[in-house]
């Protein structure tokens, strides 16, 4: 006995032309069900981490803005770390980490030609592990806020 009409689809409730239909749980509507899966999603993204929280620092990032002091270099292009003086005298010390370029930001060997004009510098960083890593170097007169 066959269950399909002439143009080859299931006569039997719940069957497609290829095999069974994919139900959803009973009383919940297309919509409902939309919901439901994109709220799943997120909890699952917002779960990502791995169980691990950050310090909020260490996501947000910071701004700081001074006189370059200090530049360590091992190579003209080369800079691993630099020192600045705030406006209230405080001293902070930075490792340069992947720099963000766009948006004004400039790279680590530009860091000498603001300490010889004496321009001042705004640093966008991270505490990773209580070290300040530089992510932006800007004009002190740009403002993007830290991401």
């Amino acid at each position: 006995m066959t269950h399909a009409d002439a143009a080859g689809r299931s006569t039997r409730p719940g069957m497609g032309r290829r095999g069974p239909r994919p139900t959803r749980p009973s009383g919940m509507s297309v919509g409902s069900l939309l919901v439901a899966v994109v709220l799943a999603a997120g909890l699952v993204a917002g779960c990502g981490s791995g169980g691990a929280s950050a310090a909020p620092s260490a996501s947000a990032g910071a701004r700081a803005e001074g006189l370059v002091v200090d530049v360590v270099a091992s190579g003209p292009v080369e800079v691993s770390s630099f020192t600045i003086r705030t406006a209230d005298g405080q001293t902070m010390t930075f490792t340069v980490g992947a720099l963000d370029l766009t948006g004004g930001g400039f790279p680590g060997e530009h860091l000498s030609e603001h300490r010889i004009a004496a321009e001042p510098v705004a640093v966008l960083y991270r505490d990773e592990g209580g070290v300040h890593v530089a992510y932006k170097l800007l004009d002190a007169t740009a403002t993007p806020s830290p991401s």
